[in-house]
């Protein structure tokens, strides 16, 4: 009976070992966020969920080269898409007021402190910290009635004053209007900044980071549904700060430095000042040579036509490219009226042609 009992026991040992492997088999690398029953019919019976954006907002959301919605928040819906089974698609727009009317079920990249009304949020997915860029002749300890350069549509940060701002449609518009004067300085996020500082090459913008605001980025629901966020909030507390870091370094460094006319001269401006000198010097000897042959040429005929008049003699010229005759003075003298010179420049032609 004992020995049964021990048989028994260590079958069930065994038996437990045997789950116990299976089970950690069957776990996840990744933490996986728990849904309740109605969250996975909805995912189940949930069609593709429509995301946009506004465009030019790099690293974050913007539009490559190949007409492709790139960026963090992309990368970031796409992890939310492996972890829960729900599909999106992307649309980026160029304002804001075409972001709203768009019918689209969600939008991203939206400031945890926005200036949408009734529009539901989700948690933060990335924070980041705000860096004030300005033209490199500007102070920042005077920027009190300097031109700021906004996005179009955007709230304006707390002590900006409407008449001193300058609107664009995009933070590379921004950086782009401040690198060339036309604004002084801007506030946009750590990431942006340096994705197109890197990218464009700025020349004439400093940079310095700020604790003007914190720059939470959520997820805003267009149309409100509870059921959605709350499994897209349980997605986004499930995604773990390595992965996320991960997510974040692919796509800010993932840029096409761009080549411009002030590049190509800082890079190549000596070789290129060499080139056009050496092209220019050839021009000029060039010019010289034919002037200077021009004058010997022009001499030359003075002197035949010097000649011409104390040596009694008749001169002609003829010229085989442009068929052209040309008779001395005493020539138009001995033969006298237009019918005889006309007569006189056929033969002559016919007879030099042969």
């Amino acid at each position: 009976m004992n020995d049964l009992k021990v048989k028994e026991i260590k079958k069930g040992v065994v038996l437990l070992i045997v789950v116990f492997i299976v089970a950690m088999w069957a776990m996840p690398v990744k933490a996986q966020p728990f849904f309740t029953e109605e969250e996975q019919e909805y995912i189940y019976n949930r069609g593709p969920i429509k995301a946009v954006s506004l465009d030019g907002v790099a690293p974050l959301e913007y539009t490559d080269k190949n007409g492709q919605v790139k960026g963090i928040s992309k990368a970031v819906l796409e992890t939310i898409s492996d972890m829960t089974g729900l599909t999106f698609t992307y649309q980026l727009y160029n304002t804001l007021d075409e972001v709203m009317n768009s019918d689209a079920d969600i939008t991203f990249g939206i400031l945890e402190k926005n200036q949408f009304k009734d529009v539901p949020l989700s948690i933060p997915y990335l924070r980041t910290e705000t860096i004030l860029y300005m033209n490199s002749t500007v102070s920042p300890n005077d920027l009190e009635n300097k031109k700021y350069a906004a996005i179009k549509g955007a709230r304006l940060p707390d002590g900006i004053k409407e008449e001193n701002a300058v609107y664009f449609y995009t933070r590379e518009e921004c950086l782009d209007a401040v690198n060339e004067g036309k604004a002084d300085y801007g506030y946009g996020n750590a990431y942006s900044v340096a994705f197109y500082t890197m990218q464009n090459n700025y020349r004439n913008i400093i940079t310095v980071p700020e604790k003007k605001e914190a720059r939470a980025y959520c997820i805003g629901f267009l149309k409100k549904d509870e059921m959605l966020l709350s499994i897209i909030n349980k997605a986004i507390s499930s995604i773990d700060e390595s992965h996320m870091n991960t997510l974040v370094l692919n796509e800010a460094t993932r840029f096409e430095r761009k080549i411009t006319i002030p590049m190509i001269l800082n890079t190549y401006g000596v070789q290129i000042f060499g080139a056009v000198f050496l092209i220019i010097t050839i021009l000029l000897l060039n010019i010289i040579y034919n002037v200077r042959a021009k004058n010997e040429i022009k001499i030359q005929n003075e002197r035949y036509q010097i000649l011409a008049q104390t040596s009694n003699e008749y001169f002609y010229e003829y010229n085989v490219k442009t068929k052209k005759l040309d008779l001395s003075d005493r020539c138009m003298e001995l033969f006298g009226d237009i019918q005889n010179l006309n007569q006189l420049k056929i033969a002559l032609k016919n007879t030099l042609i042969v």
